[in-house]
C-alpha cells in the first residue's frame, strides 16, 4: 500500500469540517441520479447561502496553492463518496447518499468552494461484493472519502488503514469499521451503542402507538446488525415489540402482501424497517 502523510494543513481542516456537514446532509437526504459521474461544478449562478441550518459553511474564496495532498491541486479538492447502487439483487441500493452528495458539492462549490479550492466528487460504486475493490482505487485518487455507505464495509478496512485514508462516511456497518480510527460519523453507531434521539422522539409523539411495534428486515448481516441492537435497546424509550418479526429477502420480493398483512393481524402500530429507501420499502 501507498504511504499517505498526515493531513496537518490547515486546507484540510477545512475539508473536514465541511465533509462532517456532507455526511450528515448524505444521510438525511434523497433523490434520483441521473449519472453516476463525479460531483464537481463550476456553474455561474453562485449561492448567497452561508450557513448550512445552524451550523457556519466551511466554504468560499481563498488562495490555497500548492499540491500539498494527493487528491489536492493549486485548484480544487478530489474527495471519494459512494454507495452500492450497482448490486443487481436490490439495483439502485442507497443512490440517496451519493445524490445528496452531489448536491452538497454544488453547494459549496457555488460559494467558491474550501479556501478557494473546487471540490470534485468521484463516485464509487461497490455494488456490495467490490468494498475493497473501490477502497483499493480510492487510495491512489482521493484525497479523503465523505459520505460513502458500503454495506460490506468490514472487507475494505485493512486496505483502508493501510493506505492512511480518512473517511466521514453516512453509516457504518460492521465493528472493525464503526469503531475504527481516521474515521469520524454524523451518527455514531459503535458495536456496543446506539442512537437513541429517535427512538425517544416518536415515543413521545405516538406514546401509545410504539408499544405496538413490528420489526421489518432484511435477511442480510448489515440489515440484521441494525434491527438486534433496536430490539434491545429501543425499549429503553418504552418501546415493546410484538412476536410477529418479518424477515424479507434483501434482493426483493415477488409479492409484498403476506407481509404487511401479517403485521397487520398481529395489531402492530408502528414497524421498524431496516433496509434501503429503494427499491424495497419503496415497493413495500
Amino acid at each position: 500500500m501507498n504511504s499517505r502523510p498526515k493531513r496537518r494543513t490547515r486546507g484540510a481542516v477545512l475539508v473536514v469540517a465541511l465533509v462532517a456537514v456532507l455526511s450528515i446532509f448524505a444521510a438525511a437526504c434523497g433523490g434520483g441520479r441521473s449519472d453516476s459521474s463525479g460531483g464537481s461544478s463550476n456553474t455561474t449562478a453562485k449561492s448567497t447561502a452561508t450557513s448550512f441550518g445552524t451550523l457556519d459553511s466551511p466554504c468560499g474564496a481563498g488562495e490555497a496553492k500548492g499540491a500539498t495532498q494527493q487528491g489536492v491541486t493549486d485548484t480544487s479538492i478530489t474527495i471519494g463518496y459512494g454507495d452500492d447502487a450497482g448490486y443487481a439483487g436490490a439495483p439502485g441500493l442507497n443512490k440517496e447518499m451519493s445524490d445528496a452528495m452531489k448536491a452538497m458539492i454544488k453547494w459549496c462549490n457555488d460559494q467558491g468552494g474550501i479556501n478557494g479550492r473546487q471540490i470534485t466528487g468521484k463516485y464509487y460504486d461497490a455494488a456490495i461484493m467490490e468494498a475493497n475493490n473501490r477502497m483499493t482505487e480510492a487510495c491512489t485518487q482521493v484525497f479523503m472519502l465523505v459520505g460513502q455507505g458500503f454495506s460490506l464495509d468490514s472487507v475494505q478496512e485493512q486496505t483502508r488503514l493501510g493506505c492512511k485514508m480518512a473517511s466521514v462516511p453516512t453509516y457504518s456497518v460492521s465493528a472493525a469499521f464503526a469503531n475504527g480510527p481516521l474515521m469520524v460519523q454524523a451518527v455514531p453507531n459503535p458495536i456496543d451503542k446506539t442512537p437513541l434521539a429517535g427512538a425517544y422522539q416518536l415515543a413521545g409523539l405516538f406514546p401509545d402507538a410504539v408499544k405496538k411495534a413490528a420489526i421489518f428486515t432484511a435477511n442480510y448481516a448489515a440489515t440484521k446488525d441494525s434491527t438486534d441492537k433496536a430490539k434491545t435497546s429501543f425499549t429503553t424509550a418504552g418501546w415493546n415489540f410484538l412476536d410477529c418479526e418479518q424477515t424479507y429477502n434483501i434482493g426483493g420480493e415477488s409479492n409484498w402482501t403476506p407481509f404487511v398483512q401479517r403485521l397487520k393481524d398481529c395489531g402492530a402500530e408502528v414497524v421498524f424497517f431496516s433496509g434501503s429507501p429503494a427499491p424495497n420499502f419503496q415497493n413495500v
